[in-house]
């Protein structure tokens, strides 16, 4: 029950010259596996309850991340169409400027449809992203939008418990106030039947009362009368040994 402990041990030689010494054994690192701390183990329900939330968590993070991904993909896809359109709005006011007799008017047009079809890739690619973009919102508006209304019934659950402990708490201190006053009401019907009997055992007790109390005065008595001869004794015994000192 204490755990068990793994050791791994290896040569000097291949650790790093200041922390091992070479031909000799060195400890890598020790594993110990052994029971785990004492730990409030929690109950299955808030377990499960635990776990649901946190799967609920786990989905929003994850369709959040999954929206900013299609978004950082829709400006990128926008920033690389307005750079291409800058660039064809270049080649087509070069080729403006140039007759169509030079040779270099040739390649200007082969250039300026290369650019035409790469914008058309970049547009069509531009407008996946943001159908992308707006799958992925929907998606993590609906995991947000589960995720409030999760907590909010779990948030009503608690509270309608917590209405029914305090109902149940509330019953349960009328019972027990009712008990206890039926208990206290029945006592003081037996202390009022004790008080209509009262005379006969009131004088029985003030007789047992008086008795104690003349046994005790006598006791007394015998107590201080032993006192009184004691030192009497001690007194007669005392002028008896002075008498004989004198003579």
């Amino acid at each position: 029950l204490g755990g068990v402990r793994l050791c791994l041990w290896a040569r000097g030689a291949c650790c790093g010259p200041r922390l091992a010494v070479p031909g000799r054994l060195v400890l890598l690192r020790a594993y110990c596996a052994g029971p785990p701390p004492p730990s409030n183990v929690p109950t299955p329900d808030a377990k499960s309850a635990a776990e649901a939330a946190k799967k609920r968590v786990l989905a929003v993070f994850w369709a959040e991340a999954a929206f900013m991904v299609a978004r950082a993909m829709v400006r990128e896809a926008h920033a690389a169409l307005e750079a291409l359109q800058v660039r064809l709005k270049e080649i087509r006011d070069r080729l403006d400027r140039v007759s169509r007799e030079e040779a270099h008017y040739l390649e200007l047009a082969t250039l300026e449809h290369k650019l035409l079809q790469e914008e058309r890739r970049l547009r069509a690619a531009y407008e996946d992203a943001e159908g992308s973009e707006r799958e992925r919102f929907a998606l993590f508006s609906a995991a947000v939008r589960e995720s409030h209304e999760k907590e909010r019934t779990r948030a009503e659950r608690t509270k309608n418990w917590s209405i029914m402990g305090s109902v149940l708490g509330a019953l349960i201190g009328v019972l027990g106030s009712t008990y206890i006053n039926r208990v206290r009401l029945q006592e003081l019907r037996s202390l009022l039947l004790e008080a209509q009997k009262g005379p006969e055992n009131l004088q029985e007790a003030l007789r047992v009362q008086a008795g104690n109390h003349r046994s005790q005065q006598e006791e007394l008595r015998a107590i201080i009368h032993s006192l009184r001869l004691t030192l009497s004794d001690s007194g007669a015994v005392g002028e008896d040994g002075q008498r004989a000192a004198s003579k």
